[in-house]
């Protein structure tokens, strides 16, 4: 069954993080773990997992502390593993794309993109709920992101193919749209960054600004291009 409570509780553990507080979310977060156990909504407590790991990733980059993503990397594993307990496919899905998160910061990136291939083949396959053109484009584009983190430079046309996606699939909130591209930009500036091209990093990083710039909510997107600019010299 799906739990009202839990739902809730993960609603407002988004909010929080949105809002940059981040232990408020983390709270919020072991709140709608033991309400879903309670309810017996196995998909919302395998999803919660996925949601933790992205507060726990915003906390690694914010402090660049390691042991968040060590700890990061555990909740994604967690996440899989109770999504394929459950077996719900769409959570199986997103669990693999919070798995790819956690082996991005792991700096493990053709597994990182392996994990979204995973994620984007296993979603396509379901109906309504996450399975949107705008969900698969912003997969698309973390898989083609990893991979020129990984070296293959050829992955920045596929990857500035998935934003077009992106922008034309026309089943994302206004907000959504805009922290899918400014992340997708960002990606690319890494992937740019990694590969030396630094003129071509700044290029990509300023349009990630741009976007996060229109949109007073996009608080933690523009924290973060501020602790890239800082941490790659762009």
């Amino acid at each position: 069954m799906q739990s009202e409570k839990g739902r809730a509780l993960h609603q407002q553990a988004l909010t929080a993080q949105d809002n940059g507080d981040y232990l408020a979310a983390l709270k919020l977060e072991d709140e709608a773990m033991v309400v879903y156990q309670t309810d017996n909504d196995d998909a919302g407590f395998a999803e919660i997992q996925a949601m933790r790991l992205l507060t726990i990733n915003i906390l690694g980059d914010k402090t660049g502390d390691q042991r968040y993503y060590v700890l990061g990397m555990h909740a994604a594993n967690a996440s899989l593993d109770l999504a394929e307990r459950a077996g719900v496919k769409q959570q199986i899905a997103l669990a693999h794309g919070a798995l790819g998160r956690a082996m991005n910061r792991a700096e493990k990136f053709e597994q990182a993109g392996e994990h979204f291939d995973k994620a984007i083949e296993i979603l396509a396959q379901t109906e309504g709920g996450h399975n949107r053109k705008a969900a698969l484009a912003d997969l698309k584009n973390h898989a083609a992101t990893n991979r020129m983190n990984a070296g293959k430079l050829d992955q920045e046309q596929v990857a500035l193919e998935a934003l077009k996606e992106l922008e034309a699939a026309g089943d994302a909130s206004d907000y959504e749209l805009k922290v899918w591209k400014s992340g997708g930009y960002m990606r690319l500036a890494q992937g740019m960054q990694k590969n030396g091209k630094i003129e071509e990093a700044k290029k990509y990083l300023a349009i990630a600004e741009e976007i996060a710039k229109s949109d007073e909510a996009l608080k933690v997107r523009r924290e973060q291009i501020g602790q890239m600019r800082q941490k790659f010299g762009l």
